[in-house]
């Protein structure tokens, strides 16, 4: 599966041995919205082992030319009703190419499809949270139809 118009990247299900690269794709946006590189995997690992997370189903990575993931976005799939938790990246030099609306628009689809499967008819609910240093995301979000309900601090 590729992105629209960029035949230079691949989007496919991650593995286990993908664990590390996203960790490091993670970090490498963090510190580029003024963060620190605060993932592990240890904690990544919890999340895909979680017994509500199936890493086929619920997660995607954008693999560029030479094998660097460049991208990566999983849904935390919930049908009772409660909001769907989205976790999207993109490694900043590859912003604005697209990669992230075509990941959204992947975790989007598996919601309602979960949804559907599991016969409820209620609405998507999905919910991401962005940093505010991250004005490619924020534009993204907007263009997709997405609202800003609260502001959060990170306090250190």
């Amino acid at each position: 599966m590729n992105v629209s118009g960029h035949n230079d990247v691949v989007t496919r299900r991650p593995t286990l041995d993908d664990l590390q690269p996203v960790i490091d794709l993670i970090n490498t946006c963090s510190v580029a919205e003024g963060g620190k590189p605060d993932s592990t995997a240890e904690s990544q690992l919890e999340d895909w082992q979680s017994p509500s997370f199936s890493l086929d189903a619920d997660a995607w990575v954008v693999v560029a030319e030479g094998g660097q993931i460049v991208g990566y976005e999983q849904v935390n799939v919930r049908i009772d009703g409660s909001p769907m938790e989205l976790d999207g990246y993109v490694h900043p030099a590859h912003a604005g190419r697209g990669i992230g609306t075509h990941l959204l628009r992947l975790a989007e689809g598996r919601a309602t499809h979960a949804l559907a499967q599991a016969d409820r008819r209620a609405p998507v609910s999905l919910r991401g949270a962005i940093a505010s240093a991250n004005a490619a995301a924020r534009r993204l979000f907007v263009a997709e139809g997405y609202q800003l309900i609260r502001h959060l601090w990170r306090m250190e």
